[in-house]
């Protein structure tokens, strides 16, 4: 004798939701948050991951969740290809803007203009103090450099002030400056490449850029320039060069 109760208890089946489904599901609505901040890009990536685990062991256990799953996937794969989309037009435009500056600066020290070529050098907070400073006749300078160097009684103070004239003096003794007022002047400035964007963020960035610097007489040379972006209050962002290195490469 059978029933109709029998009959379910052999025939019936129930599907377990995938667990790794809904993890990626999740993952893949927490993808958004990359753009806030970069080293969430782990989160897309992990979703896309977890989405293929949970399609295959669905697949192969005939669970439940395969919707989610795809959810999931799709989630991953939109933020993922649009955070590289925006990151590509991001370093794009920071490359842009501070090429003016390394190639001033080149072309400065190829004319032999060293105090605007250091000036260069400077961040935003310090360039128009500086600035200022070398519009002073030189003698003026000099004066002021050998009062603050005596104390109020005319003994020497323990640590002399450093001046502008004194940090021009050490930027110029580096031998990739030395050699590129040299070799100078350019017959031409071209960027060859676009390097690695170390750090960024809305008031600050750093990045690096290859040049070939063509000289009127001698070899063509490539010099690795890299920048660093600063801003003060509500004043727009200033480049400034803090290396400069022949690229042998």
């Amino acid at each position: 004798m059978t029933t109709d109760h029998d009959d379910f208890s052999t025939e019936e089946t129930y599907r377990t939701l995938s667990a790794a489904a809904v993890l990626s599901l999740v993952l893949g609505l927490l993808s958004p948050g990359l753009f806030l901040w970069p080293l969430l890009v782990v989160l897309p990536c992990l979703a896309i991951a977890t989405a293929l685990i949970a399609l295959h062991r669905i697949s192969v256990a005939d669970a439940a969740g395969r919707g989610l799953a795809l959810a999931g996937l799709g989630l991953g794969v939109m933020c993922l290809s649009s955070w590289g989309g925006y990151k590509l037009a991001y370093d794009t435009r920071l490359h842009a803007q501070a090429a003016p500056t390394a190639e001033l600066m080149l072309k400065l020290l190829g004319e032999g203009d060293k105090q605007n070529a250091f000036l260069l050098s400077k961040n935003a907070k310090d360039r128009p103090a500086v600035a200022e400073y070398f519009l002073q006749p030189e003698a003026t300078r000099q004066a002021d450099a050998e009062q603050a160097a005596t104390g109020s009684d005319g003994s020497p103070p323990q640590a002399a002030p450093s001046t502008p004239d004194a940090d021009l003096v050490q930027f110029l003794e580096r031998p990739e400056i030395q050699q590129l007022i040299e070799i100078g002047p350019f017959e031409s400035i071209k960027r060859v490449s676009s390097g690695s964007i170390y750090s960024s963020s809305n008031r600050r960035a750093t990045l690096s850029q290859t040049y070939e610097v063509r000289p009127e007489q001698g070899p063509t040379r490539r010099y690795m320039i890299t920048l660093d972006r600063t801003s003060v209050g509500s004043a727009p962002p200033v480049w400034r060069v803090i290396g400069v290195g022949l690229d042998e490469g």
